[in-house]
Formats: C-alpha cells, sequence, structure tokens
C-alpha cells in the first residue's frame, strides 16, 4: 500500500456513534466525496471470501450460536481481525479514488491503529465514542434478525453490547495514545452539533480544499454515493430473506440537485432509484429542489 492519504478526512469510532451522520452532513456542506464503509459490506464480504481472508470465512461458515454465544473475548477477537481485514480493502478503495474534491471516510473498522500511518495530521481525525448507556439505547432500536437465530437471543444480544463496548474502549484508548480527537457520544448533544464539532477540527483542511466547484461535478459526486447505496441495500434484500421489500421500503440516497452545499436526503424504494438510474438524465431530487431539475 501506498503512505499518507493528506486528501482524506477521517471519521471512525464504535456502532451507534453518529459516524454515518456526521460524514454525510460534512461531505454535503462542503461538496466533498462521502466514503462511507457500510455501503460496501457485501461488496468487501465476498472479495474478502474470494481472497480467502481467515475472519470473512469464519463469518460465511459460522452459525448464528458459534458467533454470538461465544465466550466474549472470542467474539472480540474475531471482531477485531473482520474489522482489519475490512479496514485493509478500505484502504483500497480509498487509493483508488481521486484525490480531489477531498475524501470524508467513515467506518468502524477504521481503527486508530490500522490507519494512522495513512492519516496526514491529527487535525485530519476524529473517533467518535457514544457512552454505554447511549450505545446500549440505540443498539435496542436496531434490527435483531440474526440474534433471534441463536438458540438464545437474548444472551446473543447482550454479547453484542458487550463486544461493542469493548471495543469502543479500546478504540478510545488508542486514539488518545497516538494524540487524535476523540469525541464523546451521549445524547445531549444533537448530530448537527457534533458535526459542527467536528467541522470545527476540520475547518483548515476542509477550507483548502478541493472541493467539488460545479453543478455538473456535485451531481455525478451523489450519483456515485447512490449507486453504491443503491447495490448494498440490493444485495442486503437478496440475502436476508425477510430484510424489506424493494417496491416500497424506503432506502436513504441523497440530494442529486448538484446545488452547492445540499445535503438533504431523499427516501426512495429501490425498484424507483433503478427507474431513475436507469433514465436518461434523470436525477433523485428533493422535494424542495425539483425547480433545480
Amino acid at each position: 500500500m501506498s503512505g499518507v492519504l493528506a486528501h482524506v478526512l477521517w471519521i471512525g469510532g464504535p456502532p451507534c456513534s453518529g459516524k454515518t451522520t456526521v460524514a454525510g452532513l460534512l461531505a454535503g456542506r462542503h461538496d466533498l466525496r462521502g466514503y462511507n464503509a457500510d455501503v460496501h459490506t457485501w461488496e468487501h464480504h465476498d472479495k474478502a471470501v474470494e481472497r480467502g481472508y481467515a475472519d470473512a470465512t469464519y463469518w460465511q461458515t459460522a452459525t448464528p450460536d458459534e458467533i454470538w454465544l461465544a465466550d466474549l473475548d472470542t467474539i472480540v477477537a474475531h471482531t477485531l481481525e473482520a474489522n482489519a481485514e475490512r479496514s485493509r480493502l478500505m484502504l483500497e478503495d480509498l487509493e483508488a479514488l481521486p484525490t480531489s474534491p477531498l475524501i470524508v471516510a467513515e467506518g468502524t473498522p477504521l481503527f486508530p491503529w490500522l490507519v494512522a500511518d495513512r492519516i496526514a495530521d491529527p487535525d485530519h481525525a476524529v473517533f467518535l465514542v457514544p457512552s454505554p448507556a447511549f450505545q446500549r439505547a440505540r443498539l435496542l432500536e436496531r434490527p435483531r434478525l440474526t440474534f433471534e437465530r441463536t438458540s438464545d437471543p437474548p444472551r446473543a444480544l447482550e454479547n453484542r453490547m458487550r463486544r461493542e463496548l469493548e471495543v469502543g474502549a479500546l478504540i478510545r484508548r488508542d486514539a488518545l495514545e497516538r494524540g487524535f480527537h476523540v469525541l464523546d457520544v451521549d445524547g445531549s448533544r444533537t448530530a448537527h452539533e457534533i458535526a459542527g464539532a467536528v467541522e470545527k477540527l476540520f475547518a483548515a483542511t476542509i477550507a483548502a480544499g478541493p472541493r467539488a466547484s460545479s453543478r455538473p461535478a456535485r451531481r455525478k459526486l451523489r450519483r456515485q454515493h447512490n449507486l453504491q447505496v443503491h447495490r448494498q441495500v440490493s444485495s442486503y434484500f437478496a440475502r436476508v430473506p425477510g430484510a424489506g421489500d424493494p417496491t416500497s421500503t424506503p432506502v436513504p440516497f441523497v440530494c442529486e440537485c448538484g446545488g452547492r452545499g445540499c445535503h438533504m436526503p431523499v427516501h426512495a424504494p429501490l425498484v424507483t432509484a433503478s427507474d431513475v438510474f436507469n433514465g436518461t438524465d434523470r436525477r433523485l431530487v428533493a422535494e424542495a429542489h425539483r425547480r433545480d431539475r
């Protein structure tokens, strides 16, 4: 791999810390490229299995009981290794992307000890770490289909909670030891307020740019993001029975109006988005911006 990625701003942290929301707000407000780990999940999984990565193979072949009802040390060890494999693939993706505009990259696999030598300056990275109570509450709001497939769903869910707390503590400690910024997330600040705090940390780099400076360039960025979301959700629906109905389940896309600083969401079913993506000079546009089509 190459060395420092000076055109990348990094947002790491455990699940339920608001990374995706904050990164999306920053990328939208400042016309930057967003790189979201979640929209590459299935793509990375397939690539890791094809390459014979050990933990990708484990997650592919292990039963739900083997994964979620093991002792906590085993669960955490597999999680750390799986995320190390994901981080390797994410770094490959980031290296392959254009250096303009700046990239806001976010994802749990971006552990500080895995990406420290790729970060150009401590002010280019921040790690969001949720408090135990906040994280537990958010995890309880998420779908539990995976845990329901075990022989002991409550224990499996509790192991998930304990795993995330332990991983979060590791991220916090390592990030601080390396001199990176750590922001606590406990529900006392809104996502917009946290994004504002991150924005201040990244202010000098964002101001220096480059940003997507033309409407066509901004439209292209948002379309690329939406196509990745479309691919990820399509794969999820296809691989996870009962996950959703592509004809009615709303998917969170972003507005493709191309306006400066636009970060408005557009919720549309997969079939609607597919029609737009396959059309001629059509775009997914927020209701308030349709006059700009």
